[in-house]
């Protein structure tokens, strides 16, 4: 080999030393999603990781991770699954003896251990869905992306895939593209690189490659939370973009195919991204992406590639690219000689071959695989001998020779390409010798078993095989159709094409036509010619099925109630063919059960009915939203072919509100709302509300805190129809203001509302009492002037039982009785006081009768 390891282990060495500087650890990955089986699936995240200039601890700390999943349509979060890490291992590289310790790659795997089911009534949005995961940080020692923000720049890992089921609730089987193997090689400075960055699908769909700028995380931090579309992409250094990501001449690209090949320009550490996206029938249905990082170094010169020539075995003239080798069928052997050359000394050598128009593993036809020259003058030499059953029959094979040294990072080449045929064995072709019609289109009754007598021949005497083929990949048996009675002899094969009509059995619902074609194959050694074909295009006609008719026994379809009322009808049912019928309702925009509809459908064979009631309680309608209301009455009938036809019966329910009178409020037996009554006096009134519909009512007064602080008594009080509750009031002085001379007006307003649903209902009524004081005047006082206190029981005491009565405005507060002399011979301030006059001798006596506001003076005399 041309390059000195132990040269290049001291350059990275020092490298290495830089890398670890600040190291992070992601050298990039991809999601996988592999359908297992029903709607179940095994996420898988692969992550590649920096062993060299990465975190050792982040492999023992990170064991698990959380990805998220969300809908094309909107970017809806849809929900998140757990990853759990199952393996770890290196990157093998293609020639270990071109390893170098700067360049470790490991490998880890994370998965959806128990696997995860996608649920066909959440993913079955037509746009897709993603998956994405996210984590920081790259590198930081990477050439093509902005520094110092390498070790600040994540990577978002992405995946899209479609629903689950098609657009006709079908199952839509799909696993994510298998991916090419990941970079295990170095690039050199100003070499040529290449590498097969090809996958595989397992479903066979296309896959199309291209590159794409890699992604950023949404943040710094080491786990960020998964975060919608769109992602940032990495901020890239001047000068490189998505189409010269690893710079050169020419810069990195890829083929449609998968090649990814570059010729560097310069060494360094460099990002890139490539873009898979999966085509099925045309229709792009899932993309997966990978970053990954490509290692550019100034290498030795790898010296020269090898020199590779090639002639027919015992010929002398070597051979001409373009030009057609042809083996008789009995040239034996079908050979080739190969030399190779090369000028390095100690060269160590490799050959290979590669099918290019068919595909076949040909390295067999090669005598050996490789050797060592010993000088310059050296020639290995190898036998290319084909077999004699070509792998291509209606075109020359193209093979292409590859002789490879051992140089680094990859082998230097050289490639011959010979265009060859081998002509195969004389075979006659097989042929149907029944049916006499080779194209066959037939109308079958439903029922009917059609059948289509086989029989093959080939004059060759050859074995024989029947091969059907559907126009879409429909399976025969799902409806009916098998190959029977299958007999093979040398030269002939008899069978029968049998076809079973009985939709009882086989299910045509989606399908009543089928075109397909039975091949003929003969068995030969070398697999040539061509079969023969026999095409049926089948059409299964279907019974007639009248559908079934739904009805009721309303005069009309738009229906108008009131709130309280109750809807009453039958729903019927009929099918004319006597088929299995299931009646079932459903309302426009509500559930019919949540309104307190009672509605059971019904089913069984012919005729059927059920009863709708639906008793319209006020608390289950808001009318100024809504108060119409759509019926659907649903009659499906159910025939042997398994296809539903289907009646309806719409029916409006327009919902009134209920009648409602205006309740009244009123005081019982009294039409006066006005009254007057005297300080001390009571009032008792018997307040009455009412409501002719008998709703449920209730009186309150409407000044609570008022009534309070006048002491009045009345309860608010609720039931229906009528409520009675009595007004109480005894006022006293304090109601009436100080020194009031006239009567104080007091009002007090009551209500009665009722709990109509719709619109309630209310009266009021209005009271006005005047509160007056008692009036009192001394007009008619005329006290007595004199008693004789002789003890002969007759007017022996001294009183004035009419005095004048206390109001608000004046008080009794006492009588005091002075003599002649002016001394006070008696006090007392009880109305009721009684003077005896004892010991006092006759004469006159002055009184003085006291009030609050007035005094009254008078004279009275003792006679004995």
């Amino acid at each position: 080999m041309k390059l000195s390891l132990k040269a290049l282990l001291c350059t990275f060495l020092l490298l290495g030393v830089f890398f670890n500087a600040h190291s992070t650890h992601i050298v990039g990955g991809e999601f996988e999603l592999i359908h297992k089986n029903d709607f179940n699936y095994v996420i898988n995240l692969v992550i590649y990781f920096d062993n060299v200039n990465g975190n050792p601890a982040i492999l023992q700390q990170e064991n698990s991770l959380t990805a998220f999943i969300y809908s094309k349509n909107g970017n809806r979060f849809v929900q998140s699954v757990v990853l759990n890490k199952v393996s770890s291992f290196f990157v093998p590289y293609t020639n270990i003896d071109c390893a170098i310790g700067s360049l470790q790659t490991r490998r880890l795997l994370y998965t959806t251990v128990s696997g995860i089911r996608l649920n066909p009534s959440i993913y079955n949005d037509p746009e897709g869905y993603y998956i994405v995961w996210e984590r920081c940080c790259r590198n930081n020692v990477i050439s093509n992306v902005v520094l110092p923000a390498p070790n600040t720049v994540g990577q978002t890992f992405y995946l899209e895939f479609p629903p689950v089921v098609d657009e006709n609730g079908d199952p839509f089987i799909n696993s994510s593209p298998v991916l090419f193997p990941p970079l295990s090689d170095y690039a050199c400075v100003n070499q040529h690189y290449y590498v097969d960055f090809a996958g595989s699908d397992p479903d066979g769909d296309s896959i199309v490659y291209s590159m794409e700028n890699p992604l950023n995380s949404s943040t710094t931090q080491a786990l960020p939370t998964p975060s919608p579309r769109p992602h940032p992409t990495v901020p890239w250094i001047e000068g490189i973009g998505k189409d010269n990501q690893v710079p050169g001449d020419p810069a990195l690209s890829i083929s449609s195919e998968g090649l990814l090949t570059v010729t560097p320009s310069t060494a360094g550490l460099f990002v890139f991204a490539v873009k898979a996206e999966e085509y099925r029938n045309g229709k792009k249905i899932g993309e997966v992406r990978r970053d990954f990082q490509m290692l550019v170094i100034d290498c030795p010169d790898p010296g020269d590639p090898p020199s590779i020539l090639a002639k027919v075995e015992g010929e002398t003239q070597f051979y001409q690219e373009g030009s057609v080798i042809t083996f008789q069928q009995d040239d034996d052997p079908k050979c080739l000689e190969v030399l190779i050359t090369d000028k390095d000394p100690q060269e160590v050598l490799g050959i290979r071959a590669r099918a290019v128009n068919f595909d076949a593993d040909v390295n067999d036809i090669l005598s050996l695989t490789g050797g060592q020259l010993l000088n310059e003058n050296d020639t290995l030499k190898a036998k290319v001998c084909l077999p004699d059953c070509p792998y291509t029959q209606d075109q020359p094979m193209l093979i292409d020779i590859i002789a490879f040294d051992d140089a680094c990072s990859l082998p230097l080449s050289d490639t011959i390409r010979i265009s060859v045929v081998v002509e195969p064995p004389i075979n006659n072709d097989p042929v149907f010798t029944a049916p006499a019609d080779k194209n066959i289109v037939e109308i079958v009754k439903e029922g009917e078993i059609f059948t289509v007598p086989i029989r093959g021949e080939d004059i060759d005497g050859d074995e024989l095989e029947l091969v059907v083929m559907t126009d879409d990949g429909f399976v025969m048996e799902n409806f009916g159709m098998t190959l029977e009675n299958v007999q093979n002899a040398p030269g002939e094969v008899t069978a029968e094409f049998v076809w079973d009509t009985g939709c009882d059995v086989y299910d045509f619902t989606k399908r009543q036509q089928f075109d397909l074609k039975i091949l003929l194959n003969d068995l030969d050694d070398c697999m040539v010619g061509n079969p023969d074909t026999i095409n049926l295009s089948l059409t299964v006609k279907l019974p007639t099925n009248n559908d079934p008719v739904v009805s009721s026994d309303l005069t009309s379809l738009d229906v108008t109630a009131r709130i309280f009322e109750t809807v009453d009808f039958t729903v019927f049912a009929n099918d004319m063919d006597d088929d299995f019928v299931i009646l079932s309702g459903v309302g426009d925009g509500f559930d019919m059960q949540n309104l307190g509809v009672q509605f059971a459908g019904a089913e069984g064979a012919a005729s059927v009915s059920s009863p709708f009631s639906w008793t319209l309680d006020c608390d289950l309608f808001n009318l100024d939203q809504k108060d119409e209301f759509k019926f659907f009455f649903i009659a499906l009938d159910q025939d042997k072919c398994k296809f539903p036809n289907a009646d309806t019966l719409e029916v409006n329910v327009t919902v009134l509100p209920p009648l409602n009178e205006t309740p009244n409020v009123f005081i019982e037996e009294i039409t006066d709302e006005r009254f007057e009554i005297i300080v001390g006096e009571e009032i008792n009134l018997s307040i009455v509300g009412a409501d002719v519909d008998g709703d449920s009512i209730y009186l309150e007064s409407l000044e609570p805190e008022k009534l309070q602080s006048l002491g009045i008594l009345f309860d608010p009080v609720g039931g229906k129809g009528r409520v009675t509750s009595t007004f109480s009031w005894n006022p006293e002085c304090v109601h009436l203001p100080f020194d009031s001379l006239s009567g104080e007006f007091f009002e007090f307003s009551f209500v009665v509302r009722d709990f109509d649903c719709v619109e309630p209902l209310y009266d009021t009524l209005r009271i006005e009492v005047e509160v007056s004081d008692l009036m009192v005047t001394f007009d008619g006082f005329t006290p007595p002037n004199v008693f004789t206190p002789n003890g002969d029981g007759v007017n022996d005491r001294f009183a004035i039982p009419n005095i004048p009565l206390d109001n608000c405005a004046s008080q009794f507060l006492g009588i005091r009785i002075y003599n002649r002399h002016g001394k006070l011979v008696f006090e007392d301030k009880k109305r009721d006081f009684l003077w005896d006059g004892k010991n006092m001798a006759a004469g006159v006596y002055y009184y003085h009768l006291e009030f609050t506001k007035a005094e009254y003076n008078g004279t009275v005399s003792i006679l004995y």
